[in-house]
């Protein structure tokens, strides 16, 4: 019979009391309680008709897909290669244009690159920006072209071989209001960029040995110092934060032999807050070396990409990203196109390199 208001349920065998609200939905690890893992999920009051019920989903617009960018790449030598496999694994970008002279480059760059022996052609195919990965001497015709069309430019290293050339690409970049990037690769090993990151903690930066080189190449077109000091340069100036007030530079070796020119040249530089580098660089070392030592004011560093664990850090070595340092030069170049810029490849960095070559060359040659 009907219950009145003072009629009791009566509780089912096994019955327990509903948690308190105050009981917590979850566990310290985010997992949910016990409690909330039993209860059942309470129906909304209101009624829904079989009608209602039976309409299909509205259906919503997908996301909109992000366009990648295209880029363009001038020279397909050894090095300009690494650069179609590195732009082909950007998720970001895409290498729609390639300009060079050999078939090896035109069949690396796949069905979907379109390709062309005359490099101008690029500077009006609607790119969203070009790398310039050509000899050495041809680099600053390329990007000041380039730059005169309103293109984002990559640079290989070094940006030119000349101060004058370097200044002047500097000065168009500015001036077209153009990005501008130069390659210096180390600077991107993921070991370099940790290393960089634990300077507050190591302090100011006194001492850095630096040895950075090989038994070779010997190029025609681009002189043995030219080719290997701005790796070194560049992290010197990076690691001291600041340009050398004191710069000495002394060959070590030299050789005019059938295989080529060969250098092996010494640099000492002294920083304005009492910093030192003694740097050691080129092509007739006995076989490759890039190694980096830092003495700062409360450790020590080495830093080797040569070396199965890159960085130690006060004698322990420590994990590092395995992550090509190309891919992350070409992941900068194409942030900095979309308005992120990296405050270690832009022109700034290459004109200083630049400037410090020049003068080693003119104690070198003078």
């Amino acid at each position: 019979m009907p219950c009145g208001q003072n009629c009791r349920t009566r509780r089912r065998p096994g019955w327990r009391r509903r948690p308190d609200r105050s009981t917590p939905a979850t566990e310290p690890s985010g997992l949910p309680s016990p409690a909330e893992s039993r209860m059942k999920p309470r129906m909304p009051h209101a009624s829904v008709t079989p009608a209602a019920a039976a309409q299909p989903e509205v259906a919503r617009p997908a996301p909109a897909t992000r366009r990648k960018l295209r880029l363009g790449l001038i020279g397909a030598g050894t090095w300009g290669r690494n650069y179609i496999a590195t732009v082909r694994r950007n998720q970001d970008a895409e290498l729609a244009w390639l300009a060079c002279k050999n078939d090896d480059g035109w069949q690396a760059a796949g069905p979907d690159c379109q390709t062309t022996d005359d490099w101008r052609r690029l500077l009006a195919a609607g790119l969203d920006g070009v790398i310039v990965a050509s000899p050495a001497p041809l680099h600053h015709a390329m990007a000041a072209a380039a730059l005169e069309a309103g293109l984002p430019v990559m640079v290989e290293k070094p940006l030119a071989l000349t101060l004058a050339d370097a200044a002047d690409l500097a000065r168009r970049a500015e001036l077209n209001g153009a990005v501008l990037l130069v390659d210096h690769l180390l600077l991107f090993h993921p070991a370099f960029e940790h290393l960089l990151g634990l300077l507050p903690r190591l302090g100011r930066v006194q001492h850095l040995a630096i040895a950075g080189g090989n038994r070779g190449p010997f190029r025609a077109d681009t002189p043995p110092f030219e080719d290997y000091a701005p790796h070194a340069f560049s992290e010197a100036l990076v690691l001291a934060a600041e340009r050398p007030a004191h710069v000495a530079a002394r060959y070590l070796a030299r050789s005019d032999g059938p295989e080529g020119r060969g250098e092996l040249v010494e640099v000492r530089l002294g920083f304005p807050a009492g910093g030192q580098a003694l740097i050691e660089t080129g092509n007739l070392m006995p076989g490759k070396r890039r190694e980096l030592l830092l003495q700062a004011e409360r450790g020590q560093a080495q830093f080797s990409d040569l070396a199965a664990m890159p960085l130690v850090v006060n004698g322990l070595a420590l994990p590092v990203a395995d992550e090509p340092p190309l891919d992350r030069a070409v992941a900068a170049f194409v942030a900095a196109i979309a308005g992120r810029p990296h405050p270690h490849l832009g022109a700034g960095l290459a004109l200083a390199i630049a400037e410090l070559m020049a003068e080693c060359r003119r104690q070198l040659d003078g």
